[in-house]
């Protein structure tokens, strides 16, 4: 887009190219290219008339930082689909490094859903995946009114300011009140912390029965 720029013709073959790899790409909801003033250009969707994702927490991270790194931002519900998703996203620049816009691809929170489910962390275990600002991306047992809230105040994220990337402990959690044996690991470079606890009742289950 920054050096082909977006004629008709080549507007269309991305159309087709994005639209290709979204249904390659399972956990992929849509990939989409935003003008500088927030208007859908091309996307792998049909977007509603006049859209405008200029609001959106992404593009106003884009627009006022120079950064060409990855950004993953906030969950969102989709106003093409109304499903919940995760954005990615780079900024566009013009040749003299003015803001031309974002590239954004989306990925379906449904997905985290699929892939944490086929862990066995037992009946009352907990998997999770949250920005490390503390926004909640998934967690299981899945709660959808969860999703986007922030766990910056629990007790995985207090350890994490105190202990570093990567820590166990066992915590009482502040959603549920459940004592579990927490382990999480900051994400390298990538803003994002991942969690998995197992119930100390649960843990305990066999050696009390013995």
């Amino acid at each position: 887009v920054e050096h082909d720029g977006l004629s008709p013709a080549s507007g269309e073959r991305l159309r087709s190219h994005m639209r290709n790899m979204v249904l390659q790409v399972k956990e992929l909801h849509g990939l989409f290219v935003y003008g500088p003033d927030g208007s859908w250009l091309v996307s792998s969707v049909e977007g509603p008339a006049a859209a405008n994702n200029a609001d959106r927490e992404y593009f106003q991270h884009h627009l006022n930082h120079r950064s060409r790194n990855t950004y993953i931002g906030k969950p969102i519900r989709s106003r093409s689909s109304g499903v919940w998703i995760l954005p990615v996203s780079r900024r566009l620049d013009n040749p003299d490094g003015s803001f031309a816009g974002v590239a954004l691809g989306t990925i379906q929170i449904a997905f985290f859903a699929d892939l944490y489910e086929s862990f066995d962390v037992g009946k009352e275990g907990v998997v999770f995946l949250a920005r490390d600002d503390g926004s909640l991306i998934y967690r299981r047992p899945f709660n959808d009114k969860l999703i986007a809230t922030s766990v910056a105040n629990g007790p995985v994220f207090t350890m994490y300011r105190s202990s570093g990337p990567v820590g166990t402990a066992m915590l009482r959690s502040k959603i549920d009140g459940v004592v579990r044996l927490y382990s999480y690991r900051h994400l390298g470079s990538l803003p994002l912390i991942v969690a998995t606890a197992q119930s100390k009742k649960e843990i305990l289950a066999e050696w009390k029965q013995s």
